[in-house]
């Protein structure tokens, strides 16, 4: 956690206040780790946390969704049926 918060502030102090920073995390966090990282992210003003847990975790979404509000979390870029789609859009 602290390489991560390490890097984004670097990027942060490199492109300054007014630039849109997004991590995508290539599914490789859970939900627990993705809440505190985003909580520890927050003061860098990341405009998105990208697929940070296996994009058919749905509740795993809706637990992020619910606990994150510093930052948008995206997902559904390896959702590839009408029927993922629809329970992420559920």
């Amino acid at each position: 956690m602290r390489k991560n918060e390490t890097a984004i502030a670097s990027i942060r102090d490199q492109v300054g206040p007014n630039f849109d920073i997004m991590l995508d995390c290539a599914r490789t966090w859970d939900v627990e780790y993705t809440i505190k990282m985003a909580r520890i992210l927050a003061p860098y003003h990341l405009k998105f946390i990208e697929e940070p847990i296996l994009s058919h975790d749905v509740d795993g979404y809706c637990r992020l969704r619910r606990s994150i509000h510093s930052t948008l979390i995206a997902c559904g870029e390896h959702v590839f049926t009408r029927y993922g789609a629809n329970a992420l859009l559920k």
